[in-house]
Parts: C-alpha cells; structure tokens; sequence
C-alpha cells in the first residue's frame, strides 16, 4: 500500500504540476487572446473611421462633380455670348466701312460741289460788265 500511496502521491504532484502549468498556459492564452480582441477592436474603430471618411470624400467628390458641371454650363454659356459679341463686333466693323465709304463720297460730291460753285462765281464774274466809272484803258 506504500507504494500505491508512493505512486499516487506522485501522480498526484505530476499532476499538480500539469494543472499549474495548464493554468499558466491558459493564463497566457487568456491575456493573448484578450490583446487580440483588443488590437481587433482598434482596427474594427480605424476601419469605421476610414468608412466614415471614405463616405464624406465620396460625398465631397459629388459635390465638386456637380459644381464642376455647373461651371462647364456657365463657361459653354460665356463661349456662345463671346461668338455672338465677335459677330455683332464683325458687324459693327463692316457698318463702320459702308459708313465711312459713304462719307468719303459724300466729300467728294461736296467737294467737286464746292468747285462747280467756285467755277460758276468766276464764270458770273466774266459775264459781269462792268461799271463805267470803273477804270478804263483810255484813261
């Protein structure tokens, strides 16, 4: 009986032994396992954060597409009012050409008009005679 007790005495220390070393072991499973939980807690927050970002950036990107859309129409709308103004432009150059064309006639038939007067006032003045008090060759 000595040796039954012997042996299970040892048994019993062995395991003993085994159960502080199994309990060491969880122990430290246990804290692993709770480090990972809370490492993947962090990561679940900054994944969270990055989905909140990444959401506001869409929403950002939508925007600046909307406004680059409206300022497209705003520029497309300026580039019809500019041809028109180039026409209108265009026109007033030609108008201002006929006009000057005008003029320039207009001058001219002044012009040979004021001759024309000048040549009739001469020619009037020929055709005059003259008084007899006025001087005289014979005189």
């Amino acid at each position: 009986m000595r040796r039954a007790a012997a042996k299970l005495a040892q048994f019993t220390e062995q395991s003993a032994l085994a159960a502080d070393h199994l309990s060491s072991a969880s122990q430290a499973i246990a804290s692993g396992t709770s480090q990972q939980v809370a490492s993947l807690e962090e990561t679940s927050a900054a994944l969270n954060e990055l989905t909140a970002h990444t959401k506001r950036s869409f929403a950002s990107a939508q925007n600046i597409q909307n406004l680059v859309g409206r300022v497209k129409s705003v520029v497309d709308g300026g580039d019809r009012h500019m041809e028109a103004m180039n026409g209108a432009i265009r026109q007033i150059g030609d108008s201002a050409q006929q006009v000057r064309r005008i003029v320039k006639t207009i001058e001219e038939i002044a012009f040979q008009t004021n001759i024309l007067a000048l040549n009739a006032a001469v020619e009037a003045a020929r055709a005059k005679p003259e008084p007899a008090s006025a001087w005289s060759p014979t005189r």
